[in-house]
Order: C-alpha cells, then structure tokens, then sequence
C-alpha cells in the first residue's frame, strides 16, 4: 500500500468520498487498486498527465452468511473488474500493464485483500478496515478488463489427511503383508465399548509379528494416554500388565501408541484385537487433560494435521493454522457448559479423507455450531442455539440476516419454515365403533427417546463415552 502516499490521498479526497475500497495484491503484484485515483501517474511527451496502474471499474458484493438450518462451510468469494493501461517506463510506454504480470509471473494464489480506506492522511493500518481476506483464485480478460476472482484460501482444507506414511516395510520391517498400506490412525476422546458389545471399541491393526516371538498392534499416532482394555477374537485378554502392555515407540522420525502382546500373540492371519483406550491429550507426551472437548479437538486437527505437519511429539501452536482464536474461546466455553465431548479416529484404512470432509462432518454432528471465514481470512466460530427460538413476533432486533455485501459483522440466515415443524408430526383417521364417525389419530416424535443399536454403531463423531 506504499502508493497511497498523503499527497495522493489528498487530491482525491476533494473529487471521492471519504471511504473508498481497495484492493491489495501480494507478489507478484505488490500494488494497490482502486476507482479513483491514488498514483502518482507520469507525464507524456504533450505534458499530460496519465494514471500508471489500473483502475477499478466494478465491484462485486462480498457476501458474509451463515445458513441456519445446516453446517456446512463455504468459501468467501469476491470479483473486482479492472481497467488495464499503459505503463510509462524510462525506454517509453508500454502497453498491457496487467496483462504482462499474468504472462510473466505464476499469479495464482497471490494474496489478495480488500479494506475500506479513508482518503484523508497518509494510509494508516489501524484506520483502514478489512472487509476481505483471500486469494486470487483465476482471471479472465475481455475487451480490455481484466475480472480477478478472488476467495477465501481454503486450500489445504481441500488437501487429505492423514498425510502421514502408510504402514511399509520400511519403517516397520515385520509388519504383516494385511496392514501394509493403512495409515496411521490418530485417536481423539475416550473409546469405551462397556455400553455397547465389551468387546472393545477401536480396532488395532498389526504392526508386527514374529511366530511365538512378538506381536505388535497399532493404537494410535501420537503419545496417547493408552488402553484400559484389550480384547483379542471379542475375548478380554485381562488386566494390562498380564499378558500384553502397551508402548511408545519412535519409528520413521514419529512417535506412535501400539499394544505390545509378551504371551499368547495374537496371529494376525486369524486373530483380531480391538481396545477401549483414550487418546491424544492436551500436552503431547500423554500427560496432559484428554482430549474430549469437540472445539479443542477440532483445533488440534487443524493445527496438526491440516495447516502443518506433526511428527508425534511437540504439537503445533494453535497460530499455525488461521483460526479466529476469539470467537472459537467462546465456542468451547459453550461446549464446555453443556458437557458437550467428541471421540474421532481420523485414519485407520487405505484410504484419506480430505480435511474438509472432516471439518463438515464435525459441523454435522454438533448441530449448535457454526464455522464460516471472517473478514481476516480466518476460520471463526458460533452459536445457534439448538433450542427452537419460536416464530419471530417482529419486535426483537433481527440478528439474523441474509448477507452483508461489504458491511462490517457477521450475518446469520434464520428460515421461519413452518413446513420444517410440521414433517415431524404425522396425522391419520381411524373408526370409531362408538358413534360409526371418524376419530382422529395424532403421532408425534418424541427427541427423549434414544433409538436402539441392533448391530452397528457409526462412529464418527460422537460422545466421549459411550456409557
């Protein structure tokens, strides 16, 4: 932003409002754009004076919303049209000003912001406002405008995780032939099948196994607290410390959990082992608070797995990945005053999932919860209560709106569906001996009743304890 020189700005200001938006561009670019004025320009040869960097003809609205009903996340997006021009340099002009940077340089993914600006002063950082954080995802031209889209950079969200080395030879030199190929599962929350089969509830696969020798089962990435139960075939193999433990042990340049059998191994030809464990906790080695609040185990996803790599040890400070640290503090206080807890194995098979895929299925588990990308290009959080507010009675302030096209704030959409109400509530007649007329039947779901688990439990995210 160094053309906005206090000369410029006050030219401007005489023929421009006192806010004007504008548009920064990150290397190659390193320039700034608006629909007025604010370069120093050059003199031609007939003395007249002529603007050197493009100039804003059209700005999209940048809407900010936040869909009531459902969880997802979506990007922010934004347009901005602008003029090309020539460019005056000591060898003469020349023409085509932007379209030598896309030709030249690999423009995609430059950083890209928008901010009100006052056009009074030298530009100051603490009196411009931020409306848009993001990038320049592509561009077109025509008739000599270029329109630059631009979005929030939620690219490694589309990246799949765990990006983390499959089980090999390698690392693991006798490792059965079934588990080459799976990745490493990392385990958040308590795995507890006491409620449910007793049989436990996370399956391990082997990492090792030598005939009468050694047997090893893979737990989790990562020093997580460890198991509390081991099963092998559905049947206790009894209290830790008999005839299996369990171990850190560093492989590959990583830390990882596994059940170490020392009588009676567990062939992985014909056997199956599975534990009740608890994972990852908040200080690396295992000594920490375990991990169960969904907001904080969402967080260590994202700074760990997603934005930066973990090697199992030391994990990332939250400032890795861009997360709204405030409005996220709030939203696991609220977890927290609800008993609100998450389990998640994130691995585990041969294949990834992207870690978008996650993030959505999180928002889809805890239904009071909301993601959306602030005007700082971070990952912020809030609330919809999951206790239905009523029919607005038109006198309360309206929290809740469509959009913000470049306005300040957040803006949530509220549907008043009647229909939404309605589906969970079924009619019917039936006969009635007693006068040969019609009575009416009414069916409504009752939330205080929990289904029954006949044969499998989906294991997503869910409680921390499954009691």
């Amino acid at each position: 932003m160094g053309r906005l020189t206090a000369p410029v700005l006050a030219e401007v200001s005489s023929r421009s409002p006192r806010l004007i938006p504008v548009l920064t561009l990150g290397a190659p670019f390193g320039e700034s754009y608006s629909g007025v004025a604010l370069d120093d320009g050059y003199v031609n040869e007939f003395g007249e004076y002529r603007l050197m960097l493009p100039l804003v003809t059209e700005w999209s609205s940048i809407p900010y919303s936040v869909p009531y009903r459902a969880g997802g996340l979506q990007p922010v997006e934004a347009s901005v049209k602008l003029r090309d021009v020539t460019e005056a340099t000591p060898i003469g002009v020349l023409p085509n000003y932007l379209g030598r940077k896309f030709s030249s340089y690999n423009c995609r993914r430059a950083t890209a912001t928008i901010e009100w600006v006052p056009t009074t002063g030298a530009y100051d950082p603490t009196t411009a406002q931020r409306i848009f954080t993001g990038v320049l995802d592509r561009w077109s031209f025509s008739r000599g405008v270029w329109t630059l889209y631009l979005r929030t950079d939620d690219r490694p969200l589309q990246g799949r995780i765990p990006a983390l080395p499959a089980f090999a030879k390698q690392a693991w030199p006798n490792i059965p032939q079934s588990s080459v190929g799976i990745y490493p599962q990392i385990v958040y929350g308590e795995w507890n099948s006491s409620a449910v089969t007793g049989q436990g509830a996370l399956k391990c696969p082997f990492v090792d196994y030598a005939a009468g020798v050694s047997s090893w089962a893979y737990m989790s990435y990562g020093r997580i607290v460890g198991a509390s139960a081991c099963y092998v075939n559905d049947v206790s193999r009894g209290a830790i410390g008999g005839n299996w433990g369990q171990a850190h042990v560093f492989r590959d340049g990583r830390w990882h959990t596994i059940v170490v059998f020392t009588s009676s191994f567990p062939n992985p030809a014909t056997d199956r082992v599975t534990v009740d464990c608890k994972g990852l906790t908040s200080i690396w080695d295992g000594t920490g608070t375990l991990l169960t609040n969904p907001v904080e185990v969402l967080k260590h996803i994202l700074a760990n797995l997603v934005y930066a790599s973990w090697n199992g040890g030391t994990y990332n400070p939250d400032s890795v990945a861009p997360l709204d640290t405030t409005t996220l503090a709030s939203l696991s206080t609220f977890a927290v005053q609800r008993l609100y807890e998450a389990t998640r194995k994130i691995g585990g098979t041969t294949k990834q999932e992207t870690a978008l895929s996650i993030v959505e299925s999180w928002l889809s588990a805890h239904k009071a919860f909301r993601l959306y990308w602030n005007m700082g290009g971070k990952l912020a959080g809030g609330t919809i209560t999951p206790i239905y507010p009523g029919y607005w009675n038109g006198n309360e302030p309206q929290l809740v709106r469509p959009e913000d096209d470049m306005t300040p704030g957040t803006s949530l959409e509220r549907f008043q569906d009647v229909q939404s109400v309605a589906s969970q509530i079924s009619g019917s007649y039936l006969p009635d001996d007693s006068k040969g007329q019609l009575s009416a039947s009414l069916d409504v779901q009752d939330p205080s009743i929990t289904p029954k688990i006949v044969q499998s439990l989906q294991h997503d995210w869910s409680a921390a304890r499954l009691t």
